[in-house]
């Protein structure tokens, strides 16, 4: 059992880095393919990863478990022509369930007694569910204010044949991307509200990068200190 608690967040590394560079692909090849399940197998992955990661933590695992299939169900009766309510539902549950994984494992990485590759990873991963949460929140202004982030007029590449919910969130997504890694976004044509709000989630992401080096850095000097006055 010990062991399997070393890998949660390589886990979930691994279920967020595929989802962050896989799920866009397959959903083109969706639009192309219809009936392609690459795009749910994706997702359901990553939901899976969110669920591992926390689950040192049986009462969260069991919430996420609960929202995710809430999220998995309401997916599927957007695809299956219920409504555009329903994926509205999904991504605000998603937003919930980025913020409830990446709280508890901040809180984990910050409450350790020590510094392990376990725990950098699992800090990495904070970092990329800093990009998601940023995605969801972009998605859900534009969703309830339509023409708040997003200029309609403006295309992206291969989204043209995606549904207008996908292909916002494509958009969304690749925007958050390049705002927090600092990257020139030359293809999202936003808003000036959106551009409002860049600079935040930038700012977020410096100063996550740079309390968590504080932290490193205080792990070392009191492991450092230990091993030069042993008890």
């Amino acid at each position: 059992m010990r062991r399997y608690q070393e890998f949660r967040f390589w886990i979930l590394f691994v279920g967020l880095l595929g989802f962050l560079m896989l799920w866009p692909i397959a959903l083109e090849l969706s639009s192309r393919q219809p009936g392609n399940l690459g795009p749910g197998i994706v997702r359901e992955i990553l939901l899976l990863s969110w669920v591992v990661a926390v689950s040192n933590r049986a009462r969260i695992a069991i919430l996420i478990l609960i929202l995710g299939i809430g999220l998995v169900v309401s997916r599927w009766l957007f695809e299956c022509g219920s409504g555009i309510v329903f994926d509205n539902v999904s991504h605000v549950l998603g937003l919930v369930m980025v913020l409830i994984v990446a709280a508890a494992i901040l809180t984990e990485v910050l409450h350790a007694g020590e510094v392990t590759f376990h725990l950098v990873i699992g800090a990495v991963c904070v970092y990329l569910m800093l990009i998601l949460l940023w995605t969801f929140l972009y998605d859900a202004i534009e969703t309830f204010a339509p023409g708040a982030i997003l200029v309609r007029a403006a295309s992206f590449p291969d989204t043209a044949k995606l549904p207008i919910a996908d292909a916002d969130f494509v958009k969304a997504l690749y925007f958050s991307l390049t705002t927090i890694t600092t990257l020139e976004n030359s293809d999202v044509t936003v808003t000036f509200f959106a551009r409002q709000l860049a600079p935040i989630e930038t700012i977020t992401g410096q100063l996550y990068l740079a309390v968590l080096i504080a932290r490193l850095v205080g792990f070392s000097s009191s492991a450092g200190s230990r091993t030069s006055n042993p008890t």
